[in-house]
């Protein structure tokens, strides 16, 4: 006989849980007018549990989300949902690539042309997770704006901050976000910020002109009201070079030993004509050693199948929702520097 399936996956929204509800009777004898339906106690009960902070945000690779994946099975089971025919249990397991994450302290040091060093406090950078593992020794700096190349005739649009320089098997300097003018009919004017301007675009680019590493510093407005450094995870992955955040004091120290302007002067020249202002470093070089990893993480769909009879038994419904959330929040949370339990 064929079935059908109504398959629910990923799901906590269709849960049966032990009911608490009170009967009518019963809440008007404890003095309580509020009737709590069968239905509303269930879902109580289900969220209570899932969103606990014992789950610990049920994100990937954490043990809250499998303790959530074995709540959800057996409530499956006591409902006297079936498994599907292909599997033993009620999970369909699968790999997923997990979060991206240091494996040891970052290194970073510099050399200056008058031959001393300088090597920054661990607490003036931070990697990024959008950025690879990698190492180098005695790479040359140089400065390359916004890191930009936009050459689109449609939106008005003709930088780019590589034209003066070769940036192959450097280290670039680049100014978070993209120019500011004052006119807002100009070229990257108005208050949103070009696609030119996400972590994205700014590694591709670097890495499209061979450049070896990114230190990354706040834009004047983006250091208002503090030059904070970004969280790890304040980014996306996938970067293919390493791609480090400065303090743009730091930056200001590199700028200042090879006698060039200082990164509020460079800037403020970019906003006033749309000009790059990109420079090597000359005798400014670097050292550095970025190490992470990516690790593969196993992952768990959770399906239950009704048996389906009647004539329309050979068609086959599926109801799908995700029980997985942010865990501790970083890219994709709308408090992206928060590390705090994203309970959901």
């Amino acid at each position: 006989m064929s079935s059908r399936f109504a398959s629910l996956v990923l799901t906590f929204t269709f849960l049966a849980a032990p009911v608490f509800a009170q009967s009518a009777s019963d809440a008007h004898a404890g003095g309580d007018s509020r009737y709590v339906s069968p239905a509303e106690a269930r879902l109580q009960h289900d969220v209570s549990y899932l969103a606990d902070d014992l789950r610990e945000g049920r994100g990937l690779g954490t043990r809250g989300i499998d303790d959530a994946a074995d709540y959800i099975a057996t409530v499956f089971r006591e409902i006297g949902l079936e498994k599907a025919p292909s599997l033993d249990t009620y999970f369909q397991t699968f790999p997923v690539r997990g979060e991206t994450r240091i494996v040891e302290p970052a290194k970073l040091a510099f050399t200056l042309p008058d031959g001393s060093t300088d090597s920054p406090d661990r607490r003036t950078y931070q990697p990024l997770a959008i950025g690879s593992t990698g190492q180098g020794e005695n790479v040359p700096v140089v400065f390359a704006g916004f890191g930009i190349t936009a050459n689109d005739a449609a939106a008005q649009l003709e930088y780019d901050d590589y034209a003066g320089i070769d940036a192959s098997g450097k280290i670039v300097i680049l100014l978070r976000r993209d120019p500011s003018p004052s006119d807002p009919a100009a070229p990257f004017g108005g208050d949103a910020p070009t696609s030119y301007a996400t972590f994205t675009a700014k590694v591709a680019n670097a890495a499209a002109h061979g450049a070896k590493a990114v230190l990354l510093v706040n834009d004047s407005a983006s250091a208002q009201p503090a030059d904070t450094l970004l969280d790890y995870r304040a980014t996306p992955g996938g970067g293919t070079i390493p791609f480090v955040m400065i303090e743009r004091r730091l930056a200001d120290r590199l700028l200042k030993a090879a006698n060039a302007p200082s990164l509020a002067d460079l800037e403020s020249q970019i906003n006033a004509d749309l000009k790059p202002r990109s420079c090597d470093l000359t005798g400014v070089t670097a050292n550095f050693d970025i190490i992470s990893e990516r690790a593969t993480i196993e992952a768990k769909n959770i399906i239950g199948v009704i048996e389906g009879e009647g004539p329309h038994a050979d068609e086959t419904i599926v109801i799908g929702a995700h029980y997985d959330h942010l865990g501790r929040g970083g890219m994709g949370s709308l408090a992206p520097g928060s590390r705090e339990i994203h309970n959901g």
